[in-house]
């Protein structure tokens, strides 16, 4: 996957989050390090949001055990890249 197909990605990945956030932080200021509970106040119901919104968005299934380890932008970023990936393999 070259740069800037990640770029594009990122950067509707980083809209889908904002959609479900409540406070008033622009999608420009979140990056890799961001925490979604501690920085952007997600609960478990914006998890299972977010989650519906990357599937259908995407047309892709994402484990639930490998969702549960997303903690940050890069690690929601990261993961999307990788089952993209794999499903453009397949």
């Amino acid at each position: 996957m070259n740069i800037q197909v990640k770029r594009l990605i990122e950067q509707n990945l980083k809209k889908l989050i904002n959609n479900c956030i409540w406070n008033e932080l622009p999608y420009t200021d979140i990056t890799a390090e961001t925490k979604f509970k501690e920085d952007l106040g997600f609960n478990t119901l914006d998890y299972v949001e977010l989650l519906i919104l990357i599937e259908n968005t995407y047309k892709i299934q994402i484990p639930d055990n490998e969702f549960e380890k997303v903690e940050t932008f890069g690690d929601a970023l990261n993961l999307l890249i990788k089952l993209i990936d794999s499903n453009d393999i397949n």
